[in-house]
């Protein structure tokens, strides 16, 4: 019987420091899977919003650097990230189905 634990535990080692603590990834993959499952894509899009929001400016904050490059970035993010959002939950509210 082939043993898939060696080779995870070589990639772990190997792989630089994450960004996003590894619970936190398979609790991602858990929630979305479950909510997919149940075709629920407006929850799937509202979770992946609020995850990636979450990784960005609370787990990664002070990764970012004040200059105008990040600054830029972060902002785009920001905002194309909200916008997202509050369309998602606005088609959400206002679906009849």
């Amino acid at each position: 019987m082939l043993s898939l634990l060696p080779p995870i535990e070589d990639i772990l080692t190997r792989t630089p420091v994450l960004l996003i603590p590894l619970w936190q990834v398979l609790a991602f993959v858990t929630v979305i899977s479950i909510a997919a499952v149940f075709e629920r894509h407006r929850l799937v899009l509202v979770l992946s919003y609020t995850f990636a929001v979450y990784w960005v400016f609370v787990e990664n904050l002070k990764l970012l650097s004040l200059n105008r490059i990040s600054a830029l970035t972060v902002g785009v993010f920001l905002l194309f990230g909200l916008a997202g959002l509050c369309l998602t939950l606005y088609q959400m509210l206002t679906s009849k189905s």
